[in-house]
């Protein structure tokens, strides 16, 4: 066997030797045109396309492993979330998409494309990833670190592959748990539904009850539908059986889509019911049913009383129009020899460079930014804000340990403000010394939170107030404040409310969030603050006399208030 390129037409020397020599040139990369031997010639493009197959896919494996490494946090914070019943179908979401992405690329028989929009999405995950870590930002890592998954299939595989298994891709996304602000906000919305339709299902029934907020009252005895059984537990699974569902039905895109879109229906129902069925057991046979084994019987039967649903909505669908069914198929075990081999190419190995790059300096923000984010204590409690405010006297409250826990935080401020005889005027502040986004210390949205107390908002706007400032050498500023008009029983309240975020009054939840996130990453603080306001509409007067009280109060204290929080405790 002989090297043509090297011996020429007539020399002969041996392969062996001559093969070391291109080695030492590119290790185990040809580095000529082609080889012979005794039969022919070899070609260099078959021989680098060997190398690939056997470097690319170890090559994919690495990448992969450290952008594990990279999102560390992340994928820890995933595997503590499924610890929670919400999130317990966690453990089996990574498989499933692996199984059923796996047998896609099989059947679309796709082909792998090396793409720099792959690289785009992971790198920028990267860098969204460094800047959390250093904010301590946590609630939003495991949808990062998802999205940077997905971008890595996007790098090996290309766009075009990435749409014809965007199915499977997507399923994915089950696997991380929902911001803790917006999971709050769901749950609450949850547990108001579920309540009212189980009231009104027990009325039904002729069972005496009263509902006030979240909780039933049955006369000798109150179920509270607490977090706990907003039907979360139920949703979050029923979402992913039913998208899995959605993916196995062959039918239109129609049909799919309805099919995992009642879901949410779905869950608030069986929940209702489950709140009726514990309020008629209660009601006949006492408290011990609403407790212990039975209590947590009763959530199994629901669950799988809403899966059977979904199963029966797939056979009406089947009986509408184009026939279709459940393709038992794509959870078949796959074959893995026929899989695609990701491909070589300048986006693989820009990534290779880029996530070793990003591995030392993920490494970085606990070594030189071990505590960046500090929190920020007042200088002066709350509990010493002055009682009296010109010619309005207040009359200083306090919440209990269990509103505390729920709120997060232990700074705050409530008390009643009169002047000459008027109804008073409610103050409430709450203080965040630092937010944390994976627990409820965050700056709570009274308008997510009111109707939990059994309030219904009729209207929500805003409304700009002018106020003086005292760091202003302007006479007035405007304050642009949320404006809720809510109604419980025969019970009217005007709100008004405000966050205090990096310095600035913001009307917006979302926004203080977004705010909260900017002042962690450019000044290592997250402390704010939220500013309420409530007056009721006593029977004796109009909606215009009660606000007019209201705004009497804002532009004659909330300079105070402003004075309290930025001057006195420099916010």
């Amino acid at each position: 066997m002989t090297c043509v390129i090297c011996t020429g037409e007539d020399g002969a020397v041996p392969v062996l030797p001559c093969f070391f020599v291109h080695q030492l040139k590119a290790p185990g990369i040809p580095s000529k045109k082609s080889f012979a031997n005794e039969d022919g010639v070899i070609s260099f493009q078959a021989a680098t396309k060997k190398w690939e197959q056997n470097t690319i896919p170890f090559l994919a494996l690495i990448l992969s492993i450290l952008a594990l490494i990279i999102f560390r946090e992340a994928a820890s914070a995933m595997v503590d979330a499924w610890r929670q019943e919400e999130y317990s179908h966690g453990y089996l979401v990574p498989f499933i998409a692996l199984l059923l992405l796996c047998n896609k690329m099989n059947d679309e028989k796709i082909t792998s494309q090396s793409s720099w929009f792959g690289f785009g999405i992971v790198a920028t995950c990267v860098l969204v990833q460094f800047l959390f870590q250093i904010a301590d930002v946590k609630g939003l890592q495991p949808q990062v670190f998802l999205l940077a998954l997905i971008g890595l299939f996007i790098l090996f595989y290309g766009l075009k592959a990435s749409r014809a298994v965007a199915g499977p891709l997507m399923f994915v996304v089950f696997a991380a748990p929902l911001p803790k602000f917006f999971y709050y906000a769901m749950s609450l919305n949850m547990q108001m539904m579920s309540t009212s339709l189980g009231t009104a299902l027990l009325r039904l029934l002729g069972v005496s009850v009263l509902q006030d907020g979240n909780i039933i009252d049955l006369g000798s005895y109150q179920l509270q539908v607490v977090e706990a059984c907003s039907g979360l537990r139920y949703l979050f699974p029923l979402m992913c059986l039913g998208y899995m569902l959605a993916y196995m039905f062959k039918a239109s895109f129609l049909k799919r889509a309805i099919l995992f879109a009642s879901t949410l229906p779905i869950a608030i129902i069986m929940n209702s019911l489950r709140i009726t069925l514990i309020g008629v057991t209660v009601d006949r046979w006492g408290q011990k049913m609403a407790e212990g084994l039975i209590h947590d019987f009763e959530g199994w039967i629901v669950f799988m009383g809403c899966a059977l649903i979904l199963l029966g909505e797939i056979q009406i669908m089947k009986r509408i129009g184009r026939k279709g069914g459940i393709d038992f198929e794509t959870i078949r075990l796959p074959s893995l020899k026929s899989l695609p081999l990701p491909r070589s190419g300048a986006p693989n190995q820009a990534a290779a460079v880029f996530l070793g790059l990003a591995l030392v300096l993920s490494i970085a923000p606990p070594l030189f930014f071990p505590h960046y984010v500090q929190p920020v204590p007042l200088q002066k409690s709350l509990t010493e804000f002055p009682m009296q405010i010109g010619d309005w006297t207040g009359y200083m409250g306090t919440l209990d340990e269990k509103s505390l826990a729920v709120l997060g935080t232990k700074d705050y401020l409530i008390a009643d403000y009169t002047k000459a005889g008027e109804p008073p005027v409610n103050l409430y502040v709450l203080y965040y010394a630092k937010q944390d986004s994976t627990s409820n210390q965050a700056v709570h949205t009274p308008s997510g939170c009111i109707p939990a107390g059994g309030w219904t908002i009729e209207s929500n706007t805003t409304k700009t107030i002018a106020y003086k400032d005292s760091l202003s050498k302007d006479t007035t500023l405007p304050l642009i404040v949320n404006r809720l008009l809510v109604v419980k029983g025969q019970t009217r309240q005007i709100v008004y409310y405000w966050f205090i975020q990096d310095g600035q009054n913001i009307e917006y939840g979302n926004l203080s969030r977004v705010a909260a996130i900017k002042s962690a990453l450019l000044k290592g603080r997250t402390n704010g603050a939220m500013i309420r306001l409530i007056t009721e509409i006593t029977r004796n007067e109009s909606e215009q006399t009660a606000e007019k009280r209201l705004i009497d109060f804002t532009e004659e204290n909330v300079k105070d208030v402003m004075d309290y929080m930025f001057v006195v405790n420099k916010l």
